[in-house]
């Protein structure tokens, strides 16, 4: 069965990528992925739930300055808060992101834990199966939708460096 992860992201950042003001997220460690596979967006506390989720058009593995270069126009993070993130860090992955789609209704905690019992914030990710979660969405965020597209194929920013 195809489990889809949930990842955890602090409030500010989680509703930045539903407000298209972000369109990539960084992480310090590899999150596997496929190119166009769907990530839930669990916002952390003092929010505590499911917003929605995100369409991963692109997973960048580089050097953090060389992430910096490239996407600090689109990450929503400012450049000390990005070097005191990736401190120590040789590697850093972006997750760039293709679409995003927010739920009508936020997923709170206990509800995520009736799709996905061992689910414990806060966490890198986790998977779960997507039946699971879907089960538990409102009709309106049942049915396919659109989202916001916070691609741009002309972009430079998603050449190949």
């Amino acid at each position: 069965m195809t489990r889809e992860p949930i990842l955890s992201i602090h409030p500010e950042f989680a509703e930045a990528i539903f407000a298209g003001k972000k369109r990539v997220e960084f992480r310090r460690r590899p999150v596997a992925i496929p190119e166009s596979g769907r990530v839930w967006i669990y916002a952390t506390k003092p929010t505590a739930g499911v917003l929605g989720f995100i369409e991963v058009k692109q997973v960048v593995c580089d050097r953090p300055g060389d992430l910096w270069d490239r996407f600090s126009d689109v990450g929503h993070i400012g450049d000390r808060a990005f070097d005191v993130y990736f401190a120590g860090c040789d590697v850093g992955y972006a997750l760039v992101v293709g679409r995003a789609v927010p739920l009508s209704q936020m997923l709170d905690l206990e509800s995520i834990r009736q799709a996905c019992p061992q689910f414990t914030p806060p966490q890198f990710y986790i998977r779960c199966a997507p039946d699971a979660l879907m089960a538990l969405l409102s009709p309106q965020d049942a049915r396919p939708c659109a989202g916001k597209d916070l691609s741009d194929d002309s972009s430079p920013m998603l050449d190949p460096p």
